[in-house]
């Protein structure tokens, strides 16, 4: 993927992640369907099995799941980055795309 290519995608990601995700928290309930199901059809008050996980949504946790690494030459932090993509100022000196095409690992060039 070549950088103009990511750069709409990303600033399109951040929009959405901005007007849906910005600083809420979203509960993940999960269980093995028919364990959950058989306790609900027998009226138990309380169901056994159940897990949760709970995330948050900030600003600065954006730049992590693009998946792209940080110029810190251009852009002074993660919330700078997502600021940039917010108000469409994304330019390709802002952060590095993984030559393999898997993501980076906190990786900050000066």
């Amino acid at each position: 993927m070549n950088k103009k290519k990511a750069i709409s995608i990303i600033t399109k990601a951040a929009r959405l992640y901005h007007e849906n995700l910005e600083d809420q928290k979203i509960l993940f309930i999960y269980g093995v369907p028919r364990d959950i199901r058989k306790q609900m059809e027998d009226g138990n008050d309380t169901i056994l099995g159940l897990s949760f996980y709970e995330t948050a949504y900030h600003r600065s946790n954006f730049l992590h799941l693009t998946g792209v690494g940080l110029n810190k030459a251009s852009v002074a932090s993660s919330i700078h980055f997502y600021e940039k993509c917010i108000d469409g100022r994304l330019s390709e000196d802002d952060f590095f795309l993984s030559k393999d095409g898997y993501a980076f690992e906190l990786i900050y060039k000066d």
